[in-house]
């Protein structure tokens, strides 16, 4: 497995955060159904795998007034076996208590089961004047055989100040 990240663009052109990386896997030729006669064909590689954990986005952007973020988890890459991965948030330039709650826990697949699965991470709204702040999210703890994804195991959720208007409703 290797990962192709785009980076660096220039002429003010932005990589965009879904698209920016492409994780490449290189089949095992030397296993049964790889095409040889009198072999199995059908057998999918992906279905016997656990898979890897990855975070739906690179980067989740809420406005202040929310509510609560809503973050999602893929299982990717098989689907073999029951499987669990733990979450957390962390600090980035927002704070714990003031400007969201943290949370942690587990989030946990069936056998067969590749739907994404959500967390969510309540936003407090307060009335002080912030620009752009950043909540640290993290997976861990894979179980079953699965994976994190090396570049996806983090993301970033973003907090954007909401719109309060300029005073106007004063006059």
């Amino acid at each position: 497995v290797f990962v192709i990240l785009l980076t660096n663009p220039t002429g003010g052109a932005q990589v965009d955060p879904r698209r920016g990386s492409l994780e490449v896997r290189i089949a095992d030729n030397d296993r049964p159904g790889n095409g040889e006669p009198g072999e199995d064909d059908d057998d999918d590689e992906e279905d016997e795998e656990p898979g890897l954990f990855k975070f739906d986005q690179a980067s989740f952007n809420v406005f202040e007034d929310v509510g609560a973020a809503v973050i999602s988890v893929r299982r990717s890459d098989g689907e073999a076996g029951a499987v669990s991965v733990d979450f957390a948030t962390a600090d980035g330039t927002a704070v714990d208590g003031e400007d969201y709650t943290g949370v942690s826990g587990t989030l946990t697949w069936e056998n067969g089961d590749d739907d994404s699965k959500n967390f969510e991470v309540p936003i407090i709204d307060d009335d002080i004047s912030e620009g752009l702040e950043t909540v640290l999210l993290s997976l861990s703890n894979p179980t079953g055989g699965a994976e994190i994804h090396a570049q996806r195991g983090q993301a970033t959720l973003r907090i954007r100040p909401s719109d309060r208007g300029d005073g106007d409703d004063d006059e």
